[in-house]
């Protein structure tokens, strides 16, 4: 039972730490200046999600979330299964 509360704590922990990421950080012109990252430094295989991101912020981005600490569980997120694309010069994911 503690094991459950503990994995209950974690998903949580990780919806409190998820981060819109700044309008700034989505300008884009072409789908090569895009790529994908977390909102909680938490990838897919982690229990986390995806968000996109312009390639060039993406670093300064998942610095915020060096001391996060993530589980091996696969999420079922639905931003898992999508793909990183610049539309209206905006980094989304489709």
């Amino acid at each position: 039972m503690k094991i459950a509360y503990a994995i209950i704590l974690f998903f949580v922990s990780l919806n409190l730490l998820a981060a819109d990421v700044p309008t700034d950080y989505l300008k884009c012109e072409k789908d090569t200046e895009c790529s994908i990252t977390t909102s909680n430094g938490c990838n897919c295989s982690s229990g986390g999600d995806q968000v996109a991101i312009s390639t060039k912020y993406k670093k300064k981005w998942e610095g915020k979330f060096a001391d996060i600490s993530c589980i091996q569980v696969i999420s079922d997120d639905p931003s898992c299964t999508k793909k990183v694309a610049c539309e209206k010069n905006k980094c989304t994911l489709i």
